[in-house]
């Protein structure tokens, strides 16, 4: 009997420890999910424009056009900065100087609002076609870089743009577009990042 009682809580115990683990799992499982939500929001200052949606982001050279994909058949597009890229009503941005700013789709029929993220970049630079990405991330938010490579070392290619220490935690800075290399035992992975204020000019 006691050896029946003995082996009852044996199975118990795992049983509640699986249970355990299962728990752990769904909500880690959850945790990963909602971290690859690619859309975030940002409060701007122009009051027709309260909240937008980032959908995308996009680098550009001086001279480059990029389309704005149309979401909505009334959306009217306005650049932030108009002397960093123009935008006209069929959504076809061009890049004219150096910079980052929002360009954004509004709608009256939906009530709702998409941007994308431009860095025009300075003459003379261009993208380092090894780097993955960009992601888009806001001024003064971090993010924790996870090589699948054993990086032992991480350089930003401008700190005044996004600074990461040597465990791989990004801060980011100020706006524009950087790249932050990971190597270890002989290979290195590139990632490209675009980063935006949370405010943008009228």
């Amino acid at each position: 009997m006691k050896k029946l009682f003995a082996l009852l809580l044996v199975f118990a115990v795992v049983g509640t420890a699986a249970g355990c683990r299962k728990a752990k799992s769904e909500t880690d499982s959850g945790g990963d999910d909602a971290g690859q939500e690619n859309t975030v929001q940002t409060s701007i200052k122009d009051e027709d424009y309260e909240t937008v949606t980032i959908i995308n982001g996009q680098v550009l050279e001086i001279g480059e056009t990029y389309s704005f994909k149309r979401l909505w058949e009334d959306a009217e597009y306005r650049s932030a900065k108009s002397t960093v890229v123009s935008v006209d009503q069929k959504g076809t941005i061009t890049a004219k100087e150096a910079g980052t700013t929002l360009v954004m789709a509004k709608s009256e029929k939906e009530d709702r609002t998409s941007a994308v993220v431009i860095t025009v970049l300075p003459s003379g630079s261009s993208l380092d076609p090894k780097a993955a990405g960009p992601q888009v991330h806001q001024v003064n938010s971090a993010y924790k870089l996870q090589p699948s490579i054993p990086a032992t070392a991480f350089q930003s290619s401008n700190d005044a743009i996004a600074v990461v220490s040597e465990n791989g935690l990004l801060q980011f800075k100020s706006p524009g577009y950087v790249t932050v290399t990971a190597s270890g035992s002989g290979v290195t992975e590139i990632y490209s990042f675009i980063v935006y204020d949370r405010t943008v000019e009228k």
